[in-house]
């Protein structure tokens, strides 16, 4: 079937039955993504010790799929309006690993060190509001400083963010193709959160909302399965390929009803 055919085809269909046909591309997806999952669960044990940077790029992956099963469990129940602004945090996280994978490998270290510095740092404050005194987050914190950031008594979030403050930067340099697109479909999805006017005139129609936003996951987990196996070092190229070879001709031109169609 030619592909205008397929979306005249597409446009017959009702909601359901078009949620139904994402659905299943999206298992197809999910299959390949638990192969990946498995290689990271058996490289966790090898290589943990020796490449710090594996942890954190490890946990965004598998908490991706996490959020992924979730999203496309909502369109089971009622509140399927709901997985809008998750949908916005699987995004997000997309954008945070394809930015750590085009970075030399010390760079994720780097990255990975302040992530996890960070997270001390918090705890700390945190341990001192209430009337402690730190000690053991200032040893993890010690211990995990490597690379000569300021002590816990004094640094800032500023000196601990290993990101850009700005999304759009970082999806620029993530190098996502079509990047102007995408970040109009992150502005959108923000508008969930912040109650914008453009975001409550497509809550008008929940089922056609949800829809749309389950278009929008299958190109987001097609670039996860694609920069997974690009950091696991092509291991799984073929079935990455195949899988959305398989979903493209469930969901021709997807993208381009994602705000109309």
């Amino acid at each position: 079937m030619s592909a205008d055919l397929f979306y005249e085809f597409w446009l017959t269909l009702s909601d359901k039955q078009r949620e139904e046909r994402i659905q299943r591309t999206y298992t197809v997806c999910r299959a390949v993504a638990q192969k990946q999952l498995d290689k990271i669960k058996k490289l966790e044990h090898v290589n943990i010790k020796k490449r710090g940077a594996h942890f954190w790029v490890f946990q965004m992956i598998k908490g991706f799929w996490q959020d992924t099963d979730f999203f496309t469990r909502l369109g089971k129940r009622r509140d399927k309006h709901c997985g809008v602004p998750i949908l916005r945090i699987i995004l997000e996280k997309l954008i945070r690993v394809g930015y750590f994978c085009k970075k030399t490998p010390n760079e994720q270290e780097i990255i990975t060190e302040k992530e996890i510095m960070k997270m001390y740092m918090r705890f700390y404050n945190e341990d001192k509001v209430h009337g402690n005194d730190g000690a053991d987050y200032k040893k993890y914190y010690d211990e995990a400083n490597t690379s000569g950031f300021p002590p816990i008594e004094s640094v800032t979030e500023r000196d601990l963010n290993p990101f850009p403050n700005s999304l759009e930067k970082m999806l620029y340099e993530s190098e996502m193709p079509e990047p102007d697109k995408w970040y109009t479909h992150y502005r959108f999805l923000s508008e969930a959160e912040h109650g914008g006017m453009f975001y409550q005139y497509f809550r008008s129609n929940q089922p056609g909302e949800y829809r749309r936003a389950l278009m929008l996951l299958l190109p987001i987990c097609y670039k996860m399965l694609e920069w997974t196996d690009i950091y696991l070092g092509f291991n799984m190229e073929n079935d990455v390929r195949e899988v959305i070879k398989k979903g493209e001709s469930i969901n021709k031109k997807g993208m381009q009803g994602f705000m109309g169609v």
